[in-house]
């Protein structure tokens, strides 16, 4: 091999032929400035012809500042994630407490939320009276059936009904125990009916349910009075019963809790925020009004209209019912109640005479030039012109003869 200056060649491969290749020549590596360099050891000697639209994965990744991803990554994510930890004493303690106060907030100020104190204030009073040993010692076994009482006839009521439904619970009461007591008085008096006691409770508790049962389907405020009655006459023929002896005294461990859970009842609901039967009154009128202002044509909705006049109808005679069956105090008098329904009802009734407007069925008005003034778009290939000239008329006729 043989060396010289800017070139280098070999011996020929064909030299038995004797033909000699002319050598090849080979130009030094260019020097590379810094920056050509860098760009050959970062890119690997490719470079990024699409305008940075796309990353190439064969660059290596740049150099990423960690306080700035953070603060970016914060600022990506929605609201509820950007909180500070939920179960921390400085996040949960606050909340509770606001969310406690809202709660009672909205307890103390609507009408919904005071209803609801009321009802549960008089179960609550009457369950922890249950928890007292004292208490319990003194009513006997069954005292929770003071509780049952609270439940059933609830404060949370105006003053009139609560009234009328603790009337109605102890009379049923009393009718249940007092129907009890003379079955169980039956079932002993003689050796006979000891032998067959249980058929004759049984005889006596079959006989007093299909009597309510059938007072009930015929009145329908009866209902508290019948289902308190049933709760008492199944108590006295199903609870400590023998064919020897009478246990008198369950009928009065039964009866004083019920008249003391009806007392609680009635204290909290004349105590706590009294409601006379006024409100209900004004309300229920107020409503009224407003739907027949909204039934006065013209109106947006016929139908939905017509049906809450029809239900005003209804109310306007369920406010009178319920102004006459309970105990109210209240500035109108039942008769000029009946003398508004009266005339609030035929008010009604004319407003579900009148005919609503449509417009379904009538026919089009105007000439054909009025027409394009019209909302719909009228597309030219559904269009046809006919020629209305006297000689398109001979030349058909023409046609026709030939």
């Amino acid at each position: 091999m043989e060396s010289h200056q800017g070139d280098i060649s070999g011996p020929s491969r064909d030299n038995s032929v004797g033909v000699n290749k002319p050598p090849i020549p080979i130009a030094r590596a260019p020097t590379l400035t810094s920056d050509e360099r860098s760009f050959v050891e970062k890119t690997h000697g490719v470079s990024e012809i699409r305008d940075g639209f796309f990353d190439a994965v064969f660059l290596p990744p740049e150099d990423v500042d960690s306080q700035a991803l953070r603060k970016h990554a914060e600022e990506t994510l929605p609201l509820a994630f950007r909180k500070k930890d939920p179960l921390s004493l400085t996040q949960f303690f606050p909340r509770q407490i606001h969310e406690a106060w809202s709660v009672v907030c909205r307890v103390t100020t609507t009408r919904s939320g005071i209803k609801l104190l009321k009802s549960f204030l008089g179960f609550f009073i009457a369950y922890i009276l249950c928890l007292i040993p004292a208490v319990q010692a003194r009513l006997g076994r069954y005292a929770y059936v003071m509780v049952i009482s609270t439940i059933i006839n609830h404060s949370g009521r105006t003053l009139g009904a609560q009234v009328d439904g603790t009337v109605l619970t102890i009379l049923g009461t009393a009718t249940g125990l007092g129907w009890g007591a003379f079955g169980l008085w039956i079932s002993t008096t003689t050796a006979t009916a000891r032998v067959g006691f249980g058929a004759i409770l049984a005889l006596f508790l079959f006989i007093h349910m299909f009597i309510i049962a059938c007072f009930r389907s015929y009145y329908i405020r009866t209902y508290q009075f019948v289902m308190c009655a049933g709760i008492a006459i199944s108590y006295a023929c199903l609870a400590q019963i023998s064919g020897t002896e009478v246990s008198w005294i369950k009928l009065l461990d039964y009866g004083i809790p019920w008249l003391l859970g009806q007392a609680i009842s009635l204290a909290v609901c004349i105590v706590v925020v009294p409601d006379a039967g006024s409100r209900p009154l004004a309300m229920g009128i107020h409503q009224i009004f407003s739907i027949m202002l909204d039934g006065i044509p013209p109106f947006q909705d016929p139908v939905r209209t017509r049906r809450r006049l029809a239900q005003a109808f209804v109310s306007m005679s369920q406010i009178h019912r319920d102004l006459v069956i309970d105990f109210s105090i209240a500035v109108l008098s039942p008769e000029d109640v009946l003398m508004l329904r009266n005339s609030v009802q035929a008010v009604i009734r004319a407003l579900l005479s009148l005919k609503s407007e449509t417009k379904l069925f009538e026919p089009p008005t105007g000439d054909v030039s009025s027409q394009d003034s019209s909302p719909y778009q009228e597309f030219p290939e559904f269009v046809i012109e006919m020629d209305n000239s006297p000689g398109a008329h001979g030349q058909i006729d023409d046609i026709d003869v030939i």
